[in-house]
């Protein structure tokens, strides 16, 4: 059994970040919590894992502290897979645990068992007209952007392609003169012919369609390694969805020890480039 420390820094009511820490406990871990809010810059407390849920308010200056000190960090947010979506799916859908960051599935080969279990499968590639321009939530860590950086992105992108925008639903006030994309996605997908995005999940979405993803941050995007205009085919696809389920686990998954287990067995290669 394992007798390694780590430190979280999380709220005792933040379900995620209680729920890996139970996990390191099962598989032997020591844990102490702390609050985010009290960390100070570059004060970094020994240890030998760091975990937070996300990258807002202090989450960043954590990552970026304890990095610097060669202490591996696990961030937990909203998964990439039959993936939590709200409070009402926090407890059933599918949590990522990356290491280093947000979006940061393991980068080596994963089998295919737990992508089998969520039941995901990538459509063949397909044709389509015009593009679908998404738009992500202004001011996510993910990206950066505040709203006036976000317009003139989409208002750039839609002006080059021609295309349909689709601001996402928690800033909807972000307006471009384009057409707008409302409605389903899952009808957009049926219709265009590409998708251009900042990092967002959603060009998962559209390359599981069959439908090619631009991604104008890549290295942000859990899709960034197959980002381009031309879909990669379902191969590539489903290799790369191997991963995510291996980046990604339920409360339960967690609690279990399951995810902690793999995690930290896994630490010292999980950003090895090694498979695509």
């Amino acid at each position: 059994m394992s007798s390694n420390l780590a430190n979280i820094y999380a709220s005792k009511n933040n379900l995620e970040a209680g729920a890996f820490a139970s996990g390191l406990e099962a598989i032997g871990w020591r844990v102490k919590h702390y609050n985010a809010s009290d960390h100070g810059k570059g004060q970094v407390i020994p240890c030998d894992l760091l975990v937070i849920s996300g990258t807002r308010g202090k989450g960043q200056t954590l990552l970026d502290d304890y990095s610097a000190a060669g202490i591996p960090a696990v961030v937990i947010d909203y998964g990439y897979l039959d993936r939590v979506s709200g409070v009402l799916t926090w407890r059933t859908g599918h949590w990522q645990v990356g290491i280093g960051g947000l979006n940061r599935p393991p980068a080596f080969q994963c089998p295919d068992d737990r992508l089998k279990r969520i039941g995901t499968a990538p459509q063949r590639p397909k044709s389509g007209h015009g593009a679908l321009v998404m738009g992500q939530h202004s001011g996510d860590p993910s990206h950066g952007l505040t709203d006036a950086q976000m317009q003139s992105w989409a208002q750039r992108v839609c002006d080059e392609t021609g295309g349909y925008w689709r601001p996402h639903p928690d800033s909807p006030h972000i307006k471009v003169n384009a057409p707008l994309a409302d409605g389903p996605l899952s009808y957009w997908l049926g219709k265009v012919e590409r998708v251009h995005t900042l990092c967002s999940t959603g060009g998962l979405d559209a390359l599981l369609a069959g439908i090619p993803a631009v991604a104008e941050m890549p290295d942000r995007a859990c899709w960034g390694a197959l980002s381009g205009p031309d879909h990669p085919g379902t191969a590539a696809v489903r290799q790369l969805c191997a991963r995510l389920a291996y980046g990604q686990w339920t409360l339960e998954e967690m609690r279990s020890g399951e995810a902690a287990a793999f995690i930290t067995r896994n630490m010292e290669r999980w950003n090895e480039q090694n498979c695509i």
